[in-house]
């Protein structure tokens, strides 16, 4: 039997060869596939597979290099694809001509050169002309008379001529009166009278002057030559009082665009707008117009028309002119007639007088070097100065925005200083506080203050951790933020100061952020206290900040009932040329030693500033740095150790181990090591200093938070001749530092911040990406004292897709539990209605205070305990703080054997004195049991709730076994029940049993002490006794 053949099915034939015609799968595709991929996709992948197996061959690469490899085919399909792409687009062509320049962007109306410009282009492209564009483009000619054409030359200003010798006129132009008493006619009854009649020949006909055609651009300046009768004529004045200066007389044939406009009303506006774009075309063709008639018809024609038109006028309204010479008309005026003021523009805000206008002139006179007050004189913010003191004096509290190099932080104080605050004799004597979110800059900025106040540097301290320069003369002080918070837990009123500026509030610290809230409370009080009889002045708050961004205080009403008034002062006193990198590189420690090593060889003598993330990488870049061109040994010191809760503390105090992880979307593509090393050098070539190279030697100084005071003041020091310094910093160089003779700039445009997880509530410093306006803040370190130059480790692709513009306030990248333990021991107890500038969740807030009721950190009232006050000095969560708060010795309780009194009020416990040896012991090492010499108690202090504690003065310490040896026998000493049983007898037994140490005349049971093993016997009538 032959094999069987299915027959062919002229149906599945026709619809192969239709889904063949139409590329589509076949019907006989494989449905049972587990992926049916696009046709571009399997070629492409083909393609990928193809490239991989030519690249790497039959060699065995590591999972890494795979990676890479999978990537760099990747890159190379996508750029081929792009350029397919680009090829294709480049074949198709567009028509540009109708298209419209944006710098015509929200222009408004366009002007009749540009409307002109459109319609031809418009026309010509063939697109349909409405009415409009047909009048823009054609104007319909009009006949008019030789009057009509000089009176529409009156109106335009003649044209510039060849100057002539000009003598003054004998006699003054006459002109039709003005004033007019009769009330104005509408618009149709004035119109009428200047209706001008038809100039006809004398044979009726009408008067055609000739014109010439515009041949090409004629310049607007003509300078005609005059004839030889008209230098020896002497000049008899003008003709009319609207035509211009000029001595020789020109025909008045106007051009189309003139004889249109000529009755219209505006055709002064409309002429004001030609001369500014250009279009005006009368005073071009007057110059090259013949002169048809002489001088004496063209000077009597517009005179003549003057009149007659003045005449028609006054008879349409009724007017009966006066005399012909009289010049002034004699008004009758009213009684009660009062003269309107004269218009003016109304003054700023910061101009407009004083609200309070008792408030008295004082002022200190500083005397200050020359160089010095050149120097300030350069300053953007000093030519404000004016603005920002008339401010202050009208406002309570104001904002100042002005960017970096403005010199905001040093003049401000001053201004202030120089207007009574901080002078004794002044009405506002109270100090002036400057508050700075760094330690570093708060000193250097006093330092520098000190210098430019002259005769009165006794006046400028500072105050930091362990450090400070104040005094009685003291009338600017320069502090930390956390100084300030602690001032106002101690005195919440400030009654020590008259005005409070906070720098670099555009950082939005948590502690810059609460002490804007506590100062915006601290104000209103001071405000009730003043309607009353307290002598207390309103706290004057100046709020600096260097960016423009500070819509979450100035809108805030929680925070300011009044919006303050912000004053915007110019930036950035020299500029600052930013330099990208071709490419984002991810180990951008090892490019910032490429880049150093190579700009210190090829850029011109001047400072480096190299912004790093911590202190791990400075120390690690210092090392290489030093090895290959040498550099100076730090500041040598004495080893000091202090307590945890006492050390400052900032961002980078705490360190969570070596961040060395980077996201592969952060940089812009593989390469290869050393390409593009020839582009990157050209970006060290300056053209104006080309030619001219540094010194040989380096000297690397590095700072940052953790840094000694001393070793961070070495920045500010001039390096030794023929060394080029270079600070590697952290983001406490980011703000409020000039640092002389730093010019050029390197920026990793990376930093370490706080991150909260809200799931597992812990909270990391991780690294990542500044914002836009920290990194300006960075390069505009370059520019303050002359030019320079910011070299940026990363792309403008990067800057533009990762860098966001603000960063967010810290109060939102920590948890809040932190920031409510912190107000609690302020004494603030409704934290939920704290003015916080970026308000958080008050569900958060509320949680926080859940959580530190169950830490013991606050009472159920809302009161912070003293366990809360301690918790509150930890720079750790609550929850971390609660586990390491140690427990002292001196208040571990110790129950007296004899009561210390009866009554519920009565302390039963007794504590250690602190004099005591056993004082500086832990709490698990204390005896249990402790013999005491006596027992003291302090008096009662000034809180009367508190009740003072009863403290022993301790002798030894015993055990419990020697406590029952040595009781035994006395009546302080009872036995419990037997508890086990060793042998017994009749008579006698051995067991273990529990002895009690009991005071004479105590009910209970007493103290128990550990079990002993002793033998009793029965005696008759009682029972097992003791031996």
């Amino acid at each position: 039997m032959a094999k069987f053949v299915p027959r062919q099915r002229k149906h599945k034939v026709l619809a192969r060869e239709k889904a063949k015609e139409n590329a589509v799968a076949p019907l006989d595709a494989d449905t049972n596939a587990e992926q049916i991929d696009p046709e571009e996709r399997r070629l492409m992948r083909e393609k990928k597979e193809r490239m991989k197996k030519e690249l790497q061959g039959d060699v065995k690469v590591s999972g890494k290099k795979a990676k890479r490899l999978d990537k760099y085919i990747e890159n190379k399909l996508r750029k081929d694809e792009n350029r397919e792409i680009l090829a294709k687009l480049s074949q198709s062509k567009i028509d540009t001509n109708l298209f419209t320049s944006s710098k015509t962007i929200g222009q408004g109306k366009e002007t009749k050169r540009q409307a002109i410009s459109r319609a031809m282009r418009e026309r010509k492209a063939g697109v349909e002309v409405d009415e409009d564009g047909d009048e823009i483009l054609f104007e319909r000619p009009r006949q008019q008379d030789s009057s009509s054409d000089e009176d529409s030359e009156d109106d335009e200003p003649a044209p510039a001529l060849a100057p002539i010798p000009a003598q003054k006129p004998a006699s003054p132009p006459t002109e039709a009166p003005t004033a007019i008493s009769a009330p104005q006619p509408s618009a149709a009854a004035a119109g009428s009278g200047l209706k001008r009649p038809l100039d006809l020949d004398e044979a009726g006909r009408p008067v055609l002057r000739k014109r010439q055609r515009r041949g090409g651009i004629q310049s607007k300046f003509t300078i005609a030559e005059p004839a030889k009768g008209d230098l020896e004529e002497e000049w008899s004045g003008f003709s009319s009082e609207d035509e211009g200066v000029g001595g020789a007389k020109l025909g008045s044939a106007d051009t189309e665009e003139d004889a249109s406009e000529s009755g219209s009303g505006d055709d002064s506006d409309e002429d004001d707008d030609e001369e500014e774009d250009g279009e005006s075309a009368s005073d071009e063709d007057d110059s090259d117009i013949d002169i048809d008639s002489d001088d004496s018809s063209s000077e009597a024609k517009p005179s003549a028309f003057k009149a007659w038109a003045t005449a028609q006028r006054n008879e349409a309204l009724g007017f009966k002119p006066a005399s012909e010479s009289t010049q002034i008309l004699d008004v009758p005026r009213p009684d009660n007639f009062t003269p309107r003021a004269a218009e003016q523009e109304p003054l700023p805000e910061e101009l407009q007088p004083s609200v309070n206008l008792a408030r008295k002139a004082f002022g200190v006179t500083v005397t200050r070097t020359p160089e010095i007050q050149e120097a300030r004189l350069k300053l953007p913010v000093v030519g404000e100065e004016q603005r920002i003191m008339e401010a202050i004096h009208n406002h309570d509290i104001i904002v100042v925005c002005g960017s970096t190099g403005s010199g905001k932080t040093t003049q401000v104080p001053q201004f202030l200083y120089e207007a009574g605050y901080g002078s004794p004799d002044s009405p506002t004597s109270g100090m002036i506080g400057v508050t700075q979110p760094r330690r570093v800059a708060a000193v250097s900025m006093s330092k520098r203050v000190a210098e430019e106040m002259g005769d009165h540097a006794e006046c400028v301290a500072y105050q930091i951790r362990f450090e400070g320069t104040t005094s009685a003369k003291t009338a600017i002080k320069f502090m930390t933020d956390g100084v300030l918070l602690r001032e106002i837990a101690q005195d919440f009123s400030l009654k020590k100061y008259s005005a409070i500026i906070i720098d670099e509030a555009h950082e939005r610290s948590v502690n810059t952020d609460i002490l804007i809230g506590m100062l915006s409370r601290i104000n209103n009080v001071r405000q009730e206290d003043q309607n009353g009889s307290s002598p207390l002045k309103p706290l004057k708050i100046i709020i600096m900040s260097a960016t423009l961004r500070v819509e979450d205080m100035t809108q805030n009403s929680q925070l300011f009932a009044t919006p303050p008034p912000v004053v915007e002062v110019e930036g950035r006193q020299h500029p600052v040329t930013i330099h990208f990198a071709r490419r984002t590189r991810p180990d951008y420690v090892d490019e910032l030693y490429n880049k150093i090593s190579r700009g210190h060889k090829k850029l011109p003598p001047g400072g480096f500033l190299v912004f790093l993330t911590g202190q791990n990488e400075i120390v690690q870049l210092s090392k290489r740095l030093e090895a290959a061109f040498g550099g100076l040994t730090p500041a040598s010191g004495p080893k000091v150790q202090i307590s945890a809760s006492e050390a400052p503390m900032e961002v980078e105090d705490i360190e969570f181990g070596d961040v060395d992880d980077f996201d592969a979307g952060e940089i812009d593509d593989e390469i290869s090591e050393g390409e593009g090393d020839e582009d990157e050098d050209e970006e060290f070539k300056i053209e104006e200093e080309e030619g001219e190279t540094g010194p040989l030697k380096m000297q690397v100084l590095p700072l940052y938070s953790l840094l000694p005071t001393r070793e961070q003041m070495r920045v500010f020091k001039e390096p030794p001749e023929g060394t080029r310094q270079v600070i590697l910093a952290t983001n406490v160089a980011e703000t409020s530092l000039t640092i002389p003779g730093t010019r050029y700039v390197f920026d990793c445009g990376r930093s370490k911040e706080r991150q909260y997880d809200e799931v597992s509530g812990v909270q990391t410093y991780a690294i990542g990406w500044v914002s836009k306006a920290s990194a300006n803040q960075r390069s505009g370190r370059a520019g303050r004292t002359g030019p320079g130059h910011c070299y940026r480790l990363y792309s403008s692709a990067v800057y533009e897709r990762d860098l966001p513009q603000f960063s967010e306030p810290e109060l939102l990248r920590m948890p809040i539990d932190g920031v409510v333990l912190q107000l609690k021991s302020m004494n603030l107890s409704n934290v939920v209605n704290f003015p916080f500038p970026t308000p958080p969740d008050r569900a958060s807030l509320r949680k926080a205070e859940r959580l530190l009721h169950y830490l013991s950190a606050i009472s159920a009232e809302g009161q912070v305990t003293r366990i809360g006050s301690t918790m509150s000095i930890f720079p750790l969560s609550p929850r971390f703080a609660r586990i390491l708060l140690p427990r002292r010795a001196i208040d571990v309780p110790y129950l007296p054997l004899v009561p210390l009194g009866v009554g519920a009020d009565v302390d039963k416990f007794v504590y250690l004195h602190p004099s005591s040896p056993l004082a500086h012991m832990s709490p698990q090492e204390l005896p249990e049991y402790v013999v005491y010499a006596y027992l003291q108690r302090a008096t009662h202090g000034v809180d009367p709730t508190k009740t003072p504690k009863t403290r022993m003065h301790a002798l030894t310490d015993v055990t419990g076994g020697q406590l029952a040896g040595l009781a035994k026998g006395t009546p302080l000493l009872t036995y419990g029940k037997p508890v086990k049983e060793v042998r017994a007898t009749a008579m006698e037994r051995e067991v273990w049993v529990v002895p009690y140490l009991r005071a004479e005349g105590v009910g209970g049971s007493g103290w128990p002490l550990p079990m002993k093993k002793v033998i009793e016997k029965r005696e008759v009538g009682k029972g097992w006794v003791v031996q």
